[in-house]
């Protein structure tokens, strides 16, 4: 109780006591009731107060937590759009006043904040060769206040060329008036790069699938001409004219064959004979035994791992990366300069961004560099494509590098270039490196003839001039042949005829069967029959050891094979 309040009490008191005891008692009990209120007022002061200050602490801590869902859905926002590579900006009609997203700053390549933002300062980031229609189509949406989307160029101050994608649309009032644009500006450098190895990925698919396609009917007719036309060679005196002729006839044949295997390896859909490979000896051998390939202005160097792991490849295909390497140095060197080879083991232990097909693991690395012309950009973003060549008229089919791209890829490898005018180029090329103690399959041992009794041999080819030329090949070589051209009478060939079938010479594409099926089916019924299998193009390649000679080979060719498979001696020369 205050003082103010005891000492009027005790006035009262004091009053009351002078009008006697029943005055006393009366105000006795009007001081309780007066007193009684002054509490009653002072409690609901307090609990109002309380109230407020509950609702205060309520208000307050709501607040916070509103404030710490913000902050966590803005910090959200921002990891999403770091994510995306999304960034989003604002611009009032009325003020001027622009605003950017932070990832907006990131994607332009500055720091969120270091420059003010706005319609100048995004063109000024807009690629040169690009900056005249965004400026037209950003110009015009403002004005018409519509929305666009476009994809263009941006150059960000360390020089580096990034795609991104704009897309803005206009901010009404509740009046349906436009005050203001707010768009999004998204990186998309990786989708453009994805996209543009797609469509060659499919035009490597369609020059292959159209390859494939006509390459056994081909092949089949290139070793009609050329086996023919070795024979008459073989025939003819070289003074004879008709030799001459002949001799063209061959020449263009085995450019048409050359051709076809480009365009198969362009598309990956040579046939290959992988084995095991050291690349350091079959690169000695390459700079051995090709010098003239340079001119004696021109120094080649070779720095070779002497650790170097082995690769399993085809060793012509390697030889064919090699050659068309040198070859595009030797013309990027007119006069003259340095070509070197390197080799080295590699380990990728994870996959760069977006180059997926990169595959994790051990690799062997050929470097193969020039100090020639080198590149432009525009040249390096088509070095790959079938048919693209600098060369003139002439000079090139334009398919020695995407033959290189071909087997590379083909062997579940890649390749890096590096160039710039001036200044030389690069080329890495990454094979997968065979773990260490794996061993070759053997190949067959040859077979032994029985002495004395009929040689015979089983042709199975359903074009009839090639099988013709095979089997005067076989008849040349003293064998008794059997010709087919459906597997069903070849397997009734197997099962019926009497003595010994030394040979099979199998297509693997055959009209209701496939060579190696058929194969796997004879086995049964000649488990001592040898099987040479031919092919100008299969999707399905023999196994390991199996005794292969691909289209078009020529009379001798057959011949050297089929003595090899049997273990008969070469002929005298």
């Amino acid at each position: 109780m205050s003082a103010w309040t005891a000492s009027l009490v005790c006035a009262w008191a004091a009053a009351d006591y002078q009008d006697g005891p029943p005055a006393l008692l009366a105000g006795a009990v009007r001081r309780a009731n007066w007193l009684l209120l002054g509490l009653a007022a002072v409690g609901l002061i307090l609990v109002i107060s309380a109230v407020i200050l509950a609702r205060l602490w309520t208000d307050l801590a709501r607040r916070r937590r509103i404030e710490q869902e913000l902050r966590k859905s803005q910090a959200g926002l921002a990891h999403a759009q770091r994510m995306a590579s999304l960034g989003d900006w604002q611009v009032d009609f009325q003020s001027g006043a622009a605003e950017w997203s932070d990832e907006a700053y990131r994607i332009f390549g500055v720091e969120p904040g270091s420059v003010t933002p706005g319609r100048e300062r995004f063109l000024a980031f807009v690629h040169p060769d690009d900056r005249e229609q965004v400026a037209a189509t950003v110009n015009r949406a403002h004005i018409d206040c519509r929305p666009y989307s476009m994809d263009h160029r941006i150059v960000r101050p360390s020089g580096e060329q990034r795609y991104v994608r704009s897309h803005a649309e206009p901010i009404l009032d509740p009046s349906g008036a436009p005050v203001g644009m707010a768009g999004i500006v998204q990186d998309i450098t990786e989708y453009k790069r994805l996209e543009e190895e797609l469509r060659e990925a499919q035009k490597l698919e369609s020059v292959g699938r159209l390859a494939g396609g006509v390459a056994h009917d081909f092949n089949n007719l290139l070793t009609i001409i050329n086996g023919y036309s070795e024979l008459i060679l073989s025939s003819l005196e070289q003074n004879d004219p008709r030799y001459a002729q002949a001799s063209e006839i061959r020449k263009a044949g085995e450019r048409a064959a050359a051709l076809t295997r480009h365009l198969l390896a362009v598309g990956q859909k040579q046939m290959i004979r992988p084995k095991l490979l050291d690349l350091n000896a079959v690169i000695r051998d390459f700079v051995r035994n090709l010098p003239g390939l340079w001119g004696p202005q021109t120094q080649v160097s070779i720095a070779l791992d002497p650790a170097l792991g082995r690769i399993r490849a085809d060793d012509g295909q390697i030889h064919h990366v090699l050659l068309n390497l040198t070859l595009n140095a030797r013309d990027a060197m007119p006069h003259g300069g340095t070509l070197r080879m390197e080799t080295a083991n590699f380990d990728l232990a994870a996959a760069p961004e977006g180059q997926g097909e990169r595959v994790p693991g051990s690799y062997v690395r050929l470097t193969v560099s020039d100090t020639g012309v080198g590149m432009d950009e525009r040249t390096r973003a088509h070095l790959f494509e079938p048919f693209f060549t600098t060369k003139e008229p002439g000079s090139g089919a334009g398919l020695g590098l995407a033959t290189v791209y071909g087997i590379v890829r083909q062997n579940h490898g890649w390749i890096e270039t590096e160039s710039a005018p001036g200044k030389g180029t690069t080329f890495r090329i990454c094979l997968p490196r065979v773990p260490a103690g794996e061993a070759e399959t053997p190949a067959e041992e040859p077979a032994r003839l029985p002495p004395g009794g009929p040689r015979t041999v089983l042709l199975v080819e359903d074009e009839p001039e090639l099988r013709k030329l095979a089997a005067g090949v076989l008849r040349g070589m003293g064998f008794e042949v059997l010709e087919t051209a459906v597997p069903a009478e070849a397997l009734a060939l197997c099962e019926s005829r009497p003595g010994a079938l030394l040979l099979m010479v199998a297509d693997l594409t055959l009209p209701g069967m496939s060579g190696t099926e058929l194969a796997g089916r004879a086995a049964g019924l000649r488990p001592g029959m040898r099987v040479l299998f031919i092919s100008g193009y299969s999707a399905e390649a023999p196994g390991p050891g199996q005794a292969f000679l691909p289209k078009p080979f020529t009379p001798e060719a057959l011949a050297a094979k089929v003595r090899e498979i049997l273990g008969i001696p070469p002929e005298p020369q």
